[in-house]
C-alpha cells in the first residue's frame, strides 16, 4: 500500500487503491480538508469491470477526465489504459482507451504522463521484442 503524505496540503487529493469496492477491482477516492483540520474521504468510483491491478497514479486532462492503467483486463487480458469521465449526475463513467495486445506492450505498471497536446505516455513491463516469450517491455504513446 502506498502512503499519502498530506503534510500542509489544503487542496483535495484524488487517488486510487488497487483492491476494494463492489467487485474488489479497486476504487478512486478523494480526500478533502475540512475546516477543523481533519480530512474527509469520498468514494468517487468503484471499478465494476474486469480490470485488475490498477497501477501508477491517476492523471487529469484539461477537462477533468482521469486516466490510469490496469495491469490486467482488456480484450486480451494484457492490460489497459482507461479514462474516467464525470457524468452530469456526478457518476464517473469508465472507458477503455487502449487494450494491450502483447506486441505493443502488456502489463502497464507505472503512472502515465500527459503532454500539453493531450497525448498519454507510459511504460509496460512486458511485451515488445526480445527477452523470451514475455518481451522486455515497451514505452508507448496513446492519443485518446
Amino acid at each position: 500500500m502506498r502512503r499519502i503524505d498530506l503534510g500542509r496540503r489544503r487542496k483535495p487529493i484524488r487517488d486510487h487503491q488497487r483492491r476494494g469496492g463492489v467487485a474488489n477491482d479497486g476504487t478512486v477516492f478523494e480526500l478533502s480538508p475540512s475546516a477543523n483540520g481533519n480530512w474527509r474521504i469520498k468514494l468517487l468510483h468503484s471499478f465494476s469491470v474486469d480490470w485488475k491491478h490498477i497501477s501508477g497514479s491517476l492523471v487529469f486532462d484539461s477537462t477533468g477526465n482521469l486516466y490510469g492503467t490496469a495491469q490486467n483486463g482488456g480484450s486480451h487480458n494484457l492490460g489497459i489504459v482507461f479514462r474516467l469521465s464525470q457524468a452530469q449526475d456526478g457518476r464517473w463513467i469508465e472507458t477503455t482507451v487502449h487494450s494491450f495486445t502483447g506486441a505493443g506492450g502488456s502489463a502497464p505498471a507505472a503512472s502515465l504522463v500527459l503532454d500539453p497536446a493531450g497525448n498519454l505516455f507510459g511504460t509496460a513491463s512486458q511485451g515488445g521484442r526480445g527477452c523470451g516469450n514475455t518481451g522486455c517491455g515497451t514505452i508507448f504513446e496513446i492519443t485518446p
